[in-house]
């Protein structure tokens, strides 16, 4: 598979070696010197038989946590240099001058792909907002903020290669690479597949931040919005009242209605009165439409 081979490659100094101590030897020949003694070559074998094994120790740990991650995403690349060049961080140059890929391409990918996957749902889920409250929200869920969030719950971070002196520079815990490094994972994720199953992953990964926006936007104030309509039309206000309370102290839910004039427009849920209201209002103003 490639990325078995990616990972069996010999390091750069490895290479060199090969190229110039195969010279070397030729040289050596040549002039009819014995290129090594007994003892010289026992040294040299134990020496790259140590090199082979902590190489084979990392190839095999690297692989072992890649697995960790599709597992973890719950997608399994079929293509998985894809998956090794989404994590792979430009850093990485200097300490490989040779090193022939970074995953800035799939974060341009990916960026567009998430774009595409956040203004579409925005657009079915309010219908009536308008373009700019729309483009606040998706604002906030494409943010540098949202994306390291993203990548942290997934712990992206542990899993990146780059370079020893951005990592000991903090930088798996960089907002700016795991915001890059998650939406490269997209970019991966919709090559190796189509763009349905990188919307999956989106609409996954960004459950918890939908369900805020969703619940309250902070652009749109669900009840003032929804008392601004219904005044237009009659100065009386809507009523909220309280249906129900369930669970325990610590984990409880409130169920609460919007009444106006003596119509019910909504009903909602919430961990407070002050969401269920919400809740209630979005519902109703969604019933207005």
């Amino acid at each position: 598979m490639l990325l078995d081979a990616l990972m069996e490659t010999p390091p750069l100094l490895k290479i060199v070696h090969r190229l110039f101590g195969s010279k070397k030897s030729a040289l050596i020949k040549n002039q009819s010197v014995p290129t090594q003694t007994a003892e010289g070559t026992r040294k040299h074998k134990k020496s790259s038989s140590r090199v082979t094994s902590k190489s084979t120790q990392t190839q095999q740990a690297r692989k072992a946590s890649f697995k960790d991650l599709e597992n973890k995403i719950g997608y399994h690349f079929k293509n998985p240099q894809l998956l090794v060049e989404a994590l792979t961080h430009s850093s990485i140059a200097l300490d490989q001058a040779q090193h022939p890929f970074d995953n800035e391409r799939l974060e341009f990918l990916g960026d567009a792909v998430l774009q595409l996957v956040i203004t579409t749902h925005l657009f079915e889920i309010f219908p009536e907002f308008a373009e700019g409250p729309l483009t606040k929200i998706r604002t906030r869920l494409v943010s540098r903020t949202a994306l390291k969030a993203y990548a942290s719950n997934l712990d992206l971070g542990k899993y990146l290669i780059m370079g020893r002196g951005e990592e000991s520079n903090g930088g798996r815990e960089r907002s700016s690479i795991l915001g890059d490094s998650f939406e490269a994972l997209i970019g991966a994720i919709y090559l190796d597949s189509d763009f349905a199953r990188a919307l999956k992953f989106i609409l996954q990964q960004a459950a918890a931040h939908l369900h805020r926006v969703a619940l309250e936007p902070e652009e749109i104030n669900p009840k003032g919005r929804l008392q601004e309509i219904l005044q237009s039309k009659a100065p009386t206000s809507p009523i909220y009242e309280h249906l129900e309370e369930r669970g325990k102290a610590h984990l409880k839910y409130f169920r609460c209605r919007v009444v106006w004039e003596g119509k019910e427009l909504g009903v909602g849920e919430g961990r407070s009165k002050k969401e269920a209201e919400v809740a209630a209002a979005t519902q109703a103003l969604k019933g207005l439409q």
